[in-house]
């Protein structure tokens, strides 16, 4: 039986070399073509994403379907302005789970809101198998301060930013946006960790043909202080299909993965 011939992968995923067998590239596909079939923009939905590791050889043969593991983004529109967005992160390699809960304005100058909730669970042991806090936004004139409040009661002072604050969770809705922003913004890094002076830029479009059809996507970078950069495709309707990091490739899924070996 013939393999099938599948487009050649954008520089910014070409991972394929890492996998001997394959792998990368096949599972890449498979994953994306069903997502690249249904191209509307649906901003009250709920999306998942697999998670591939960018260098396979490490990996058994028989690596799960749900890959590394899963990401899903489900929001909920407040008003025109406002969205509230539930986060649910798996890592099958070191048991992490995350879970966000958080409020953000998505206008034309988006905000992380005041008030979000965090909770991580993984495989340690005791005080290191996870933690939960209560985020804090503590807005002054020229500042705002982070802080992560214990069910203890202990107070951690996360850092402060002079420019508007962003979770990286909400990058999945606002990545033309803030293309468009001609000053830097600060990360919220999983709601835990401030990293100043991001910004996004556009790179370039990547063209294919893929059962007959030419699909293009729109790619943008997001770079920043203390974050590695990754790169963003999307739809012509601003659809996030694919984003590409150091170690790892996340690529839309219809649904999520089951455990299924294969």
């Amino acid at each position: 039986m013939l393999s099938p011939i599948y487009p050649d992968l954008h520089w910014t995923v070409d991972f394929g070399s890492h996998s001997t067998d394959g792998a990368f590239t096949s599972r890449f596909w498979d994953y994306l073509q069903p997502s690249l079939m249904e191209m509307e923009s649906k901003p009250e939905s709920t999306d998942h994403y697999t998670i591939l590791p960018n260098f396979w050889n490490g990996y058994h043969s028989t690596f799960p379907q749900t890959g590394l593991g899963q990401a899903t983004i489900h929001r909920q529109i407040s008003d025109s302005s406002r969205r509230y967005y539930q986060i649910h992160s798996t890592n099958g390699t070191s048991g992490e789970e995350l879970k966000l809960g958080f409020q953000a304005r998505v206008d034309a100058e988006p905000q992380l809101l005041d008030g979000w909730q965090i909770e991580v669970t993984n495989h340690g042991d005791g005080i290191y198998a996870g933690f939960q806090a209560q985020g804090r936004l503590n807005s002054h004139p020229k500042r705002q301060q982070v802080v992560l409040e214990m069910p203890t009661g202990l107070r951690l002072p996360v850092g402060e930013a002079t420019t508007p604050i962003i979770c990286d969770w909400m990058l999945f809705d606002l990545i033309p946006t803030l293309t468009l922003q001609k000053g830097s913004w600060t990360m919220l890094e999983d709601l835990q960790r401030l990293r100043p002076n991001h910004r996004i830029t556009r790179t370039e479009d990547w063209t294919f043909e893929l059962n007959g059809q030419r699909i293009i996507l729109y790619g943008y970078s997001v770079f920043g202080t203390g974050t590695e950069v990754s790169y963003w495709w999307l739809n012509a309707e601003g659809k996030v299909l694919v984003i590409s990091k150091t170690f790892s490739t996340y690529v839309l899924a219809k649904s999520p993965r089951t455990d299924k070996k294969g």
